[in-house]
């Protein structure tokens, strides 16, 4: 049997600018993960997830054929299907096999926290899939069919949730061209994609800072970031000059970020967060969003007064808020005052992986 465990993510900074090709955004992977166990079957195979909802699929030739259609596992046979076009053109036979997928990302009451649950089931299917198969890939690699498996079911979002998730710690992500690599799927062979030069495409490791402390509070109201993007986007031709001076602003504060703490200096950490913050609200009333919805301005505000660097993570509209404290800072006060606002502290640091 196959098993393989991979983490979520958390944006830290450049929401809403990264989903525009050559823009960038600060995302770490966190300590709760997704785990897929995948095993040889004969004659048809199952995937099992959500609660023990079991789904039986198996082929007509090459082609996964499913019993009976469930949105909740497209992303998992959109990863199927990718990975088996990809080892196919390899030369492999295809086999069958039974999934199960495990996750650290939802509570107890089967709510997601907001930490990437799509991005991280996709690329634990692929990795279990390619080492089921005894392929050999690099982080690069996995990357890229991650994205493949994801675009014909989102391409608004930047795909650095998936960076975050391969390549694991504090990640630097500069977005590429969706658009463009989607439609080489239809008339290019997986394995020229993936091996080709993705223009604009860079993700680059900050190492980490034990000075510092990233702080993740949840306010129980899970989001949409799919629709949140989406909808801000319908309108963005009205709204042009606006949103050029968003991309060169949101740069802006992802590279004083960056800078401040490769350099630990907190009080410039603190001005990038809260820049971006204000950057973030005035995308929202352009593009008539909710990004600081469901607690989420308490949880900041909060933050705040604790004199923490604090925003929301992601898309916003609910899931997780962020803060940044020195290393010293007792987060016992924090937890305290989140939770008179009934905000949970969520137990998670930054996951660098396990071969770093």
């Amino acid at each position: 049997m196959i098993e393989v465990k991979v983490p979520g993510k958390l944006y830290i900074a450049g929401e809403y600018a990264v989903v525009s090709p050559g823009h960038k955004a600060i995302v770490m992977s966190v300590d709760k993960f997704i785990t897929i166990r995948l095993k040889k079957s004969n004659n048809s195979g199952s995937i099992k997830s959500y609660s023990n909802i079991k789904m039986i699929w198996s082929r007509e030739g090459d082609e996964i054929i499913v019993e009976q259609k469930n949105d909740r596992f497209e992303y998992i046979l959109s990863a199927m299907n990718i990975t088996e076009r990809f080892l196919l053109e390899k030369g492999y036979m295809l086999d069958f096999y039974d999934i199960e997928v495990m996750s650290d990302l939802e509570s107890k009451d089967g709510l997601k926290y907001g930490l990437g649950s799509s991005a991280s089931i996709v690329v634990a299917v692929i990795k279990a899939l390619l080492d089921f198969y005894g392929e050999n890939y690099t982080k690069l690699e996995l990357f890229k069919l991650a994205v493949l498996s994801t675009l014909s079911l989102n391409i608004s979002g930047s795909c650095g949730d998936l960076a975050a998730v391969v390549f694991n710690g504090l990640i630097k992500y500069t977005s590429f061209d969706r658009k463009a690599i989607f439609e080489r799927l239809n008339n290019e062979k997986i394995n020229n994609i993936v091996n080709s030069e993705w223009e604009l495409l860079d993700i680059k490791k900050i190492k980490l800072n034990d000075k510092f402390k990233f702080i993740i509070g949840w306010t129980k109201s899970p989001a949409s970031s799919y629709n949140l993007v989406k909808h801000s986007r319908k309108n963005l031709k009205k709204h042009m000059d606006f949103y050029n001076s968003f991309l060169l602003e949101s740069e802006e504060c992802v590279e004083l970020f960056e800078k401040a703490y490769i350099d630990s200096d907190f009080n410039k950490i603190r001005e990038s967060i809260e820049k971006n913050r204000k950057l973030l609200n005035l995308y929202a009333e352009n593009f008539n969003i909710e990004i600081e919805k469901n607690n989420l301005s308490s949880l900041i505000e909060i933050s705040k007064s604790l004199g923490l660097a604090s925003k929301s993570s992601g898309a916003g509209g609910g899931d997780c808020g962020l803060a940044i404290c020195e290393y010293n800072f007792d987060i016992n006060k924090l937890k305290f005052e989140w939770q008179m606002k009934d905000i949970d502290l969520l137990d998670l640091n930054v996951y660098e992986g396990l071969d770093e």
